[in-house]
Formats: C-alpha cells, sequence, structure tokens
C-alpha cells in the first residue's frame, strides 16, 4: 500500500525544532532579566542620587548655620573683654546643641582663654599651644569661618571637627581665635534628624583628605579607616554606589544600597521568569527526547538486528518492524529484503549441495539433516544461548559436504572399507572445512572449523588433527554426537540400524574415549519419545523440522 504522504527526514527535524524554539525562549528571558535588573539598578542610583542630595542640601545648611551662629558670636565686642568672655562663651555654647564645646585662644600666647564648659580647660596638657593647631592656622588664612578635617580631639580622642574665625578687637587687631568643636556622632544625629534614610541604604560622610566624617554603623560594609579607589571598588562588589559633591565645604556624601536587597524584586521576577523558562524548556526537552527516541529507535533496531546477523541470527527471527513513511522506513524495508534475499540464497546453495550428496549416496538420504536436528537438540539441553544452538545446526547441515570429493565406489561401498579406502573417507572433513572456507560468514561464525573438527574424538585418536578433550570446539564435540547417533539408528549398504536402547548404550560406552562424557551425560537425559519421533520421523517431515531458514 503506497504511504499517503512522505516527510524528509531532515524536514522532520527543522519543523520540530522550530516549534520548540529553544533558543529563542531562552534569549527572551535572559533578556527580559536584564532589561529589569538595569531598571531597576537605574532605580536604586537615582534613589541613591536623591539621598546625597538630601545630604548635600542638609550639610550646607548644618554648616551655614553654625558659620553664622559662630560669626555673630565672633564679631561681638564682648567676647575679648576678659571679664565677659566666659559669660558670652557659655551664652554661645547654649544655642549650639550639637557642639561638644567652645573656646577662644590667644594669638600671642596659643593658650586657650577660656572655655565652655569651662572645666575642658583644665584638661589640657601644660604645654597645648593652639597655634599649632590646624584649626587656628585655617582661621588666620581664610576669611569668614573655616572647617577643619577631622582629627582626634586632645582631651577625649573623639574623632573632631572644628568650625574657627578670627575675633578682633574695637581697633581692628586680632585678639584671638574663636573656635567650635563638633564630633562625628553630633554631626551624625544631626543629619539623621533631617534625613530619614532607609535601613537598607548606607551613608558616608568624607572630608577633602579622604577621612570619614560619618560611617555607617551596618556591620555588613567594609571596615575601611580612609576613602580611596579599592574602598570604592570593594564596595562595588555586592553594592550600588552613587557619590555626590558637596562644593561649600569640599565634602563627599557616598550612599550605596545592598545590590540583593536594591534588586530584591528583579531576583523575585528572575526566579518566576526562570521557572517559567525551565518549566517551558524542560518540557521541550522531554519532547525532544521522545521525538529523538522515536526517530533513532528504528536505528537502533537495525543495528541490532545487524549485530544479531553478525553473530549468526536469521531475518526470520526478528518481529516485523514498526512501518514508517520516511527514509528509515525505506533503509529498514530495504535492509530486511536484501537480508532475506541473501539467506535464502545460502540456503539454496547448502541444499542444493546436501541434495546432491544424497543423489550419491541413497543409504546416507537426509542424514545432514537428521544430524542437524540431533546436534540442535543436545545444543538445547545445555543451555547453549540460542545463537550457538544456531551454529551447531548449521555446521551439522553441512558436515558431510566434502564427500562430493569421494569416489562413489568408495561412498557406497556395501562392506568395510580397506585401510587406503577409509584414508581416502577421512579427507571428507577437510573437503568439507575447504568448502566453507569460501562462505566468509561461516568461517566468521566458527562454522567451518566445527565441521573441521566432527570426527575428532575426545581421546585424541580421531582426524584430521588429533586433537584431544577440550581443544576440540564445543560444537564439534556436539556434532559427533549427533552423527554417531544418527549413523547407529539409520540403515546403511553394510548393516541395519541399531535400536534406540542399543545406540544409547553405544554411545554410554564410547563416552570419555570417543565423545565427550559430559556432553553424552546430557544427550542421554534428553526424554526418549522425543529421540524416537526425530528417529521414525519420515523423511520430508525431517525436513520440515530442520529450520534451514537459519542458515
Amino acid at each position: 500500500m503506497p504511504p499517503r504522504f512522505r516527510i524528509k527526514l531532515r524536514g522532520q527535524l527543522l519543523l520540530f525544532t522550530g516549534l520548540l524554539v529553544l533558543v529563542p525562549l531562552l534569549l527572551v528571558g535572559y533578556l527580559v532579566d536584564q532589561r529589569v535588573s538595569a531598571a531597576m539598578t537605574e532605580q536604586a542610583l537615582s534613589h541613591n542620587a536623591h539621598v546625597g542630595s538630601l545630604v548635600q542640601t542638609e550639610v550646607k545648611r548644618f554648616v551655614e548655620t553654625e558659620e553664622q551662629a559662630l560669626a555673630v558670636a565672633a564679631a561681638s565686642a564682648d567676647l575679648w573683654e576678659p571679664s565677659l568672655r566666659q559669660q558670652h562663651l557659655e551664652q554661645l555654647y547654649g544655642l549650639m546643641a550639637h557642639w561638644k564645646r567652645v573656646y577662644i585662644a590667644d594669638t600671642n600666647t596659643g593658650k586657650i582663654l577660656n572655655s565652655s564648659p569651662g572645666e575642658d580647660i583644665s584638661k589640657l596638657p601644660a604645654i597645648y599651644d593652639a597655634r599649632l593647631r590646624d584649626w587656628y592656622h585655617r582661621a588666620l588664612v581664610n576669611p569668614g569661618v573655616s572647617v577643619s578635617e577631622i582629627y582626634p580631639d586632645t582631651v577625649t580622642g573623639e574623632d573632631m571637627i572644628t568650625f574657627s574665625t578670627v575675633v578682633r578687637d574695637e581697633d581692628g587687631n586680632l585678639v584671638g581665635v574663636l573656635a567650635a568643636d563638633l564630633t562625628r556622632d553630633s554631626l551624625r544625629k544631626s543629619l539623621q534628624e533631617k534625613i530619614a534614610i532607609s535601613t537598607n541604604v548606607n551613608l558616608w560622610l568624607v572630608d577633602p583628605l579622604g577621612h570619614f566624617l560619618l560611617k555607617p554603623e551596618n556591620p555588613n560594609v567594609p571596615p575601611v579607616s580612609a576613602y580611596s579607589s579599592q574602598f570604592i571598588n570593594e564596595l562595588q562588589k555586592d553594592q550600588i554606589v552613587s557619590q555626590t559633591k558637596i562644593p561649600e565645604v569640599g565634602w563627599l556624601a557616598v550612599v550605596s544600597q545592598d545590590s540583593e536587597t536594591a534588586l530584591g524584586e528583579v531576583h523575585r521576577l528572575s526566579l518566576e521568569i526562570a521557572w517559567v523558562t525551565f518549566l517551558f524548556l524542560g518540557l521541550a526537552i522531554l519532547g525532544v527526547l521522545y521525538y529523538v527516541y522515536r526517530l533513532t529507535k528504528p536505528i537502533d533496531v537495525l543495528l541490532q538486528r545487524i549485530r544479531a546477523i553478525e553473530q549468526g541470527a536469521c531475518w526470520r527471527d526478528f518481529p516485523p518492524m514498526r512501518v514508517r513513511f520516511d527514509e528509515i522506513g525505506e533503509v529498514a524495508q530495504a535492509f530486511d529484503k536484501v537480508t532475506e534475499e541473501l539467506q535464502e540464497l545460502l540456503r539454496d546453495v547448502i541444499t542444493t549441495l546436501t541434495t546432491t550428496l544424497d543423489a550419491r549416496d541413497p543409504y546416507t538420504r537426509h542424514h545432514s539433516e537428521r544430524v542437524s536436528i540431533y546436534a540442535h537438540l543436545l545444543a538445547q539441553h545445555l543451555n547453549w544461548p540460542s545463537l550457538e544452538a544456531e551454529n551447531v545446526l548449521r555446521a551439522s547441515l553441512m558436515h558431510d559436504v566434502g564427500k562430493i570429493g569421494v569416489p562413489e565406489q568408495i561412498l557406497n561401498k556395501p562392506g568395510p572399507l580397506t585401510p587406503e579406502e577409509y584414508e581416502i573417507m577421512k579427507t571428507h572433513s577437510q573437503g568439507s572445512f575447504d568448502i566453507l572456507l569460501r562462505i566468509p560468514f561461516y568461517v566468521k561464525l566458527g562454522i567451518a572449523e566445527m565441521v573441521l573438527e566432527h570426527h575428532e574424538r575426545w581421546d585424541g585418536k580421531g582426524y584430521p588433527l588429533g586433537l584431544k578433550g577440550t581443544d576440540i570446539l564445543p560444537g564439534a564435540r556436539v556434532m559427533a554426537i549427533a552423527d554417531a547417533f544418527d549413523a547407529m539408528t539409520s540403515d546403511r549398504a553394510y548393516r541395519k540400524a541399531l535400536s534406540l536402547d542399543d545406540a544409547l548404550r553405544e554411545l554410554q560406552r564410547g563416552a570419555g574415549k570417543q565423545f565427550d562424557p559430559e556432553m553424552v551425560e546430557v544427550f542421554l537425559s534428553i526424554p526418549r519419545p522425543l529421540l524416537v519421533t526425530c528417529i521414525s520421523a519420515s523423511s520430508e517431515t525431517q525436513m520440515n523440522r530442520v529450520p534451514l531458514t537459519a542458515v
């Protein structure tokens, strides 16, 4: 029945692969993840920049407020009047809630004249000289109020920032430097009161020398002591970072967010995308695997058949292959057809040879077929694999083809052979071997060697090689028993057939001498009715019993 349609194998692969769209599916998932991640990163950077802008505004306002308060106090004439100086410093300190202390240093001696709170002066070292301090020199050099870098306080050791400006008398003469100390914690508290910073946001405030005016208390951030490019590089490994310059004081605000926290939504969305992608990908892979299995299954079956035939199996032993309407189906059909024709041709050749031999010796008609039945039966009872049993059957069919070269007067002689005639008769084993050498398939399966050795004896007195015991091929030992049993249970020109019991007793007497004793024991265990059936069957029935298709 001609197929209704055909799809080329290449077309099937292209169609199925195109339907699966594995590459587009993976690419879309990757691009969506990248786009969403980029958008969320940009949003996080925008938030950081907003925090930086708030910090800049608040720092500017805070510094301007402190500077204005200090400038107003410095402009008061009372500050250089010794009798009123302490009183006004205390009033100034009360106005500036975040300050650690306010004080005035003498320009001539560098000594702290007054301080609020006042008890701090007593804690200063005796050799303390304000003229050696950075805040003092900044006040002298810069107009207005100056802001120092961060430094450790001489008294408490706290990180400190100092606002300073000069104090002049009514005549404009320089009489001192007014300074106010601000601790790092005070600055932090002031900014926290004014700026609402999320718990997942970290803020660093850096002075022009790279000192940290503010640092986050988050234990997950790098524990560094100074601002540097290395600090930024380390921070960017797992943080989203932005930097904002505060030009009024030269400070830098560094704002960061933990990447995992900031991109948490991205991760959740990516996870959902990944689940969906892998779901469809898994389904696609299962589909591909199933399709490839369906596609390659016939090829596997063909390979198995080829290997089995190489080992001696027959094409008829295999179940019919599933019908396919593509190139694989055509190959399978062609393979079965060619194999059938070749094995049928080989069977015809073997049948022709045995028929020719039967025509020359009517007393041994169908002898080879009967030997093949007995040999196959014994191999089965020895629990040999089916292919090994089939090979013994093949060898048995061909074991006497070499008798074609034996003269008819010797082949059909009604009496015993002379020693010279017996030597000629013994050449049929080598003759059979020489004929089978022309069939490479039989040589590969070892059938030719089995035929050559089927007249070897267990005691080493056989021919043509004089092999002994297990040096003889197992198949040849099986054939020797089957050949002798059929010869004894068949009529010959020089004698009548023996009874079944007599033939079995002869095999038993020959065990360990002519035959393999273990194989004889197994042959004797074959049920008698089965052997009787084989002996009494007609020639036509015998031919039907021999699976010649196995050749």
